[in-house]
C-alpha cells in the first residue's frame, strides 16, 4: 500500500512538474508570438510611411517635370496638394526666374527659403523626409534636383495627403515606432507611432488545455488511489495476522504466504528473507554455543534454567527435562554444600546490583560430583538484558578445569619438588638457603649447610643404565631423609649432588647427623640385574650464622669443603675452615672467575716474555716465551698461580687462549723487521686442544693480519697432549701443514711413555724443569734428562730445558747436550713491548765497553 501511494504522489508530483514546464514553455512561446506580431505591426506601418514618402517624392518628381516642359509661364502649381513650393537653381543657390511658390502665411518667406536652402546644399539628389521648420510646426519636405534645379515640395503635419503623425523620439516612450532622422539636423530623431492592439493570454487555447490535463491527471490520480487502497489494506492485515502467528522457539523455518498486490508482495518478500536470515543466524548460534567446550545455562531473573547448550550434560549428567525449569542451584551437583548456597546469594546479588558491579561476577572455581570422579569447575556469571536494556536474566558459563588444576599441581610439585627423588628440588633449595640466610640474620638464629656429592655413581649409570641410575638416586634421597626432622631441608639439587639445611642446629649437632649418614652410605648396598654395587658419599659442611653473608657465601664454602673431601677421597666429610689456604683458595675461586672475564673484557692482561737461549753457540731464529700476567684493580701484576687454577676449573682458558693468540700475532705483524729473526712460543691449554674452532680461528686470523707462520711455535703440555691425543695429533698436523712449528711442553711430567713422542710430531720438547733443577744434586734427575734428550735427538727433536736457575745447571745441560735453556739464569720474565733482539742488546754492550 505504502508503496502504491508512493507511486501515486510520484507520479502527482511528476504531473504537476511536468505542467509547470509546459506552462513556462508556453509563457515563452506565446511572448515570442506577442514580440512577433509587434514586429509585423511595426514593420507594416513602416512600409506605409515609406508608401507615403515614395509617393510625394514620386509627386514631387512629376511637378518638378512639368516644371521644366512648361516653361514657368504656362506652370500653373494651383492644382498641387503641397502646402509650398520652391526651385533653386544650383550651383548659385538662386531662385527660378519664374517660381512656383505658394508659401503659407504663417510663415516668414526669408526663414523657409534659409531651412530649404540647409536640405538642398546638404543633398544634391533627390529626397524626401521630415523637417522641424519652426518649435511647432513640422513638415515632410520632398526634393527632386534635376539639370542643376531643386525642386522642394513641402507638407506641414497633420496633411490629408500625408495620414501620418510625428513626434519627437523617446527611447523609453516609442517602443511600437517607426524612426526617422531630420533631414536638417540628422541628431534629431522623429517618431512615427503604430497602434498596436492588445495580446490577450488569457484568450490562448494552449492555456485551456494545460488547465485540462492537469485537472484530468488529478482525477486519475485520486481514482488509482481508491482502486488500491482497499485491496491493499486487506492484503496487510493478513500479512499481519500471519507475522503474528510465527512463535520464537519453533525450530522449524517459517515463512509467510505470496501476495499479487503491489507493494504488500514485496514487504511480504522482504518479511520472508528476512525470517530465513533470522533462522539462520538462529541455527549459527545454537551450533556455536553447541561447539564450544564450556557449558552454557541462561535463567531468569529468579534462577530457573531456561536454557543450557549440548556441553552441560558433559559436565551434568542429567537430562534436558531435568535441568530447565529448576533452580541452578539444584541442578548443579556441588561436593560443598556451602557451594548451593553461595550461588543463591550470588545470584540474588548480581540481580539487585546489577549497575553497580557492571552485571558480571567474578570467576569462582567449584567441585562437583560427575559419577565417580570430581571434576573442578570454573564458573562466571553476566547479566542479560532484552534490546530495551531491561534486565531479564542471567547468563552463566561453567568451564572444566579439571585437567587444567591437575597440571597446576603437577607444575607446582615439579616446580618444587624433584621428579626422580620426591626431594625438593634446586630451585626450592636455593629459596629454603636465602631464607636460612635471612632468617639467621635477622634473628640470630644458627643453621647447618651440607652438599653431597656421590662417588660411583657415573659408573652404575652408565653401566646398569639410567633406570638403575634413578633408582639408586631414589633410595639415597630416602636414607637421607630418614635421619632428618620435618623442619629440615632435604634437596636434589644436580646430577648426582644433594644438600641438606639443619634448622636451628649447631655444627657439633650436625656432624653427628651427618656422620651417621655417611656411616649409613658405606654399608648401602645398591641391587640391580642380580648384580650388587657399592656408592660412596663425599660431605662438604658449613654453618650458616649472622655472619655469613649471603646463601651464595655459605654455598661456596660448603663446595670447596665437599671439594677438599672429595681430593681426599671417597666417603669423606670436610668442615669449612676459613683458616685452611686450600680451602679458601677454592673458595675464592668464582671470585676469580669474575676478575678473569673483567681482565678478558677490559684487557687487564699484560704479555711477558722469557728468552730461551742455546746452550752452546748461537742459533739462527732468537726464540721467546710468551707469559701471561694480570693486573688486579691497584693495577699490581698477578701471576699466573693465582687465577689460573679458577680459569681451568670454570673453563676460561679457551678465552684466555685466544685472547693471547690475537695480541701476539698482532705485535709480532707490526714488526717486520723481526719476523726472520725471532720465535714466539705460545702455550695453549687442554681446552683448546677440544676446540673444535680453534683452528680455523687461528688460520682466519693469520690469513687477516699477515706475517710468516714460522715466527710462532705453539706449546702443548705433555699431560694435555696425551689426555686428548687423537685431537691434539690433528690440530699439531693441521697447523703444521700452514707452516707454525710445535713445541710439546713439560715432557716427563706425567710419566709418560715414551712412544708418544711418535705420535706427537712436535719440533721442541721442553724438559721438565722439576728434573731440571735438582739435576745436579740428583743423579736420577740428571740421567732422566739425559735420556729425554737422548730419545728426542733420535726423533729429530731439540730439546728445551725449563728451571735454569745457575750457571752450574746450564754447564751440565751443556755436558748433555741440550739444545735450549730457558729460566731465572738465562733471563728474568720481562713485559713483551720492552722486548729488544738479542743482537741489539750485545752490539749496545760492546758500545758501552
Amino acid at each position: 500500500m505504502k508503496a502504491l501511494q508512493r507511486h501515486i504522489i510520484f507520479a502527482a508530483i511528476g504531473g504537476v512538474i511536468f505542467f509547470i514546464l509546459l506552462g513556462l514553455a508556453s509563457l515563452h512561446a506565446l511572448d515570442k508570438w506577442q514580440n512577433s506580431y509587434r514586429l509585423q505591426i511595426v514593420h507594416s506601418q513602416a512600409k506605409y510611411v515609406q508608401q507615403v514618402f515614395d509617393k510625394l517624392l514620386v509627386d514631387t518628381q512629376y511637378q518638378h517635370g512639368l516644371f521644366l516642359r512648361q516653361q514657368v509661364t504656362s506652370y500653373n502649381p494651383a492644382h498641387l496638394e503641397a502646402d509650398f513650393t520652391l526651385c533653386f537653381s544650383q550651383p548659385e543657390r538662386t531662385k527660378c526666374a519664374i517660381s512656383p511658390t505658394s508659401m503659407p502665411a504663417q510663415f516668414d518667406s526669408q526663414q523657409l527659403e534659409r531651412k530649404l536652402i540647409q536640405v538642398v546644399d546638404r543633398y544634391n539628389t533627390d529626397k524626401v523626409g521630415i523637417v522641424q521648420l519652426a518649435k511647432q510646426q513640422i513638415a515632410i519636405v520632398a526634393m527632386s534636383y534635376q539639370n542643376e534645379q531643386a525642386f522642394i515640395q513641402g507638407y506641414l503635419l497633420p496633411h490629408q495627403g500625408a495620414d501620418v503623425t510625428v513626434e519627437p523620439f523617446q527611447i523609453g516612450v516609442h517602443t511600437n515606432a517607426y524612426v526617422t532622422a531630420d533631414l536638417i539636423n540628422p541628431q534629431a530623431k522623429w517618431a512615427i507611432p503604430v497602434a498596436v492592439a492588445p495580446f490577450s493570454f488569457y484568450a490562448q487555447p494552449v492555456v485551456w488545455l494545460a488547465g485540462l490535463i492537469c485537472l484530468l491527471s488529478a482525477l486519475m490520480s485520486f481514482y488509482i488511489y481508491l482502486t488500491h487502497y482497499k485491496k491493499s489494506r486487506q492484503s496487510l492485515n493478513r500479512l499481519t495476522a500471519e507475522v503474528s502467528n510465527i512463535k520464537a522457539n519453533d525450530e522449524s523455518t517459517q515463512q509467510v504466504g505470496s501476495y499479487q498486490v503491489e507493494g504488500v508482495g514485496e514487504l511480504a518478500g522482504s518479511i520472508n528473507g528476512m525470517l530465513e536470515e533470522l533462522f539462520a543466524a538462529k541455527e549459527f548460534n545454537k551450533v556455536t554455543l553447541n561447539s564450544i567446550g564450556d557449558a552454557v545455562i541462561t535463567t531468569d531473573l529468579n534462577g530457573i534454567v531456561t536454557y543450557c547448550n549440548s556441553t552441560t550434560f558433559k559436565i551434568i549428567k542429567a537430562a534436558e527435562t531435568d535441568i530447565v525449569g529448576k533452580h541452578i542451584a539444584d541442578v548443579l551437583p556441588f561436593v560443598e554444600p556451602e557451594d548451593s548456597k553461595r550461588l543463591r546469594h550470588a545470584l540474588r546479588d548480581l540481580v539487585k546490583n546489577a549497575e553497580q558491579i557492571d552485571g558480571a561476577s567474578e570467576r569462582c572455581m567449584h567441585r562437583i560430583n560427575r559419577e565417580l570422579e570430581v571434576l573442578y569447575i570454573e564458573k562466571h556469571i553476566t547479566t542479560l538484558r532484552n534490546p530495551a536494556k531491561e534486565l531479564v536474566g542471567t547468563v552463566m558459563v561453567l568451564r572444566d578445569m579439571t585437567q587444567s588444576e591437575r597440571l597446576r599441581k603437577k607444575l607446582n610439585f615439579q616446580a618444587s619438588y624433584d621428579v626422580v627423588t620426591k626431594l625438593l628440588n634446586r630451585h626450592k633449595f636455593e629459596e629454603m638457603l636465602n631464607e636460612s640466610v635471612h632468617n639467621a640474620k635477622m634473628e640470630q638464629r644458627s643453621h647447618v649447610l651440607c652438599l653431597i656429592d656421590l662417588d660411583r655413581f657415573k659408573l652404575i649409570n652408565d653401566s646398569a643404565g639410567h633406570a638403575a641410575g634413578d633408582q639408586l638416586l631414589y633410595e639415597v634421597g630416602s636414607i637421607f631423609r630418614s635421619y632428618l626432622r620435618k623442619t629440615d631441608v632435604c634437596a636434589r639439587i644436580g646430577g648426582d649432588e644433594y644438600g641438606i639445611i639443619l634448622f636451628d642446629a649447631h655444627l657439633e649437632h650436625g656432624l653427628t647427623i651427618f656422620e651417621k649418614i655417611l656411616s649409613q652410605i658405606k654399608e648401602y648396598r645398591f641391587i640391580w640385574g642380580g648384580k650388587i654395587h657399592s656408592i660412596g658419599a663425599s660431605f662438604g659442611i658449613t654453618q650458616i650464622t649472622s655472619d655469613t653473608h649471603n646463601a651464595a657465601e655459605a654455598r661456596r664454602e660448603a663446595d670447596a669443603a665437599c671439594y677438599m673431601a672429595k681430593n681426599i677421597g671417597m666417603n669423606n666429610l670436610r668442615v669449612f675452615d676459613v683458616n685452611n689456604e686450600k680451602l679458601n683458595n677454592h673458595h675464592q675461586a668464582p671470585r676469580w672467575a669474575a676478575r678473569i672475564n673483567d681482565a678478558l673484557v677490559n684487557d687487564k692482561f699484560v704479555l711477558f716474555f722469557q728468552r730461551i737461549n742455546p746452550t752452546c753457540g748461537k742459533s739462527e731464529r732468537e726464540h721467546i716465551e710468551i707469559l701471561l700476567r694480570m693486573q688486579d684493580k691497584d693495577g699490581i701484576l698477578l701471576s699466573p698461580n693465582m687465577f689460573l687454577p679458577a680459569a681451568e676449573r670454570f673453563r676460561l682458558t679457551p678465552k684466555i687462549d685466544r685472547w693471547v693468540i690475537k695480541r701476539v700475532f698482532r705485535w709480532i705483524s707490526s714488526r717486520p723487521q723481526l719476523w726472520q729473526k725471532v720465535t714466539l712460543s705460545v702455550n695453549l691449554s687442554g681446552e683448546s686442544l677440544n676446540d673444535e674452532k680453534l683452528f680455523s680461528y687461528i688460520i682466519d686470523l693469520h690469513e687477516k693480519i699477515g706475517f710468516p707462520p714460522e715466527t710462532i711455535c705453539f706449546e702443548v703440555t705433555e699431560t694435555a697432549a696425551v689426555a686428548n691425543l687423537v685431537v691434539g695429533r690433528e690440530l699439531i698436523t693441521k697447523l703444521q701443514a700452514h707452516g707454525f712449528t710445535f713445541a710439546l711442553d713439560d715432557f716427563g711430567k706425567g710419566f709418560s711413555s715414551y712412544s708418544y713422542l711418535q705420535n706427537l710430531p712436535a719440533e721442541y720438547v721442553k724438559i721438565d724443569g722439576g728434573f731440571v733443577k735438582q739435576m745436579t744434586e740428583n743423579v736420577r734427575d740428571r740421567e732422566i734428562v739425559r735420556s729425554i734428550h737422548q730419545i728426542s735427538a733420535v726423533m729429530g727433536m731439540k730439546t728445551i730445558a725449563e728451571y735454569v736457575e745457575d750457571d752450574s745447571i746450564l754447564e751440565a745441560l751443556r755436558e748433555i747436550g741440550v739444545d735450549y735453556a730457558q729460566g731465572f739464569g738465562i733471563q728474568k720474565p720481562a713485559e713483551l713491548a720492552s722486548f729488544i733482539p738479542i743482537e741489539q742488546v750485545l752490539n749496545e754492550a760492546e758500545v758501552e765497553t
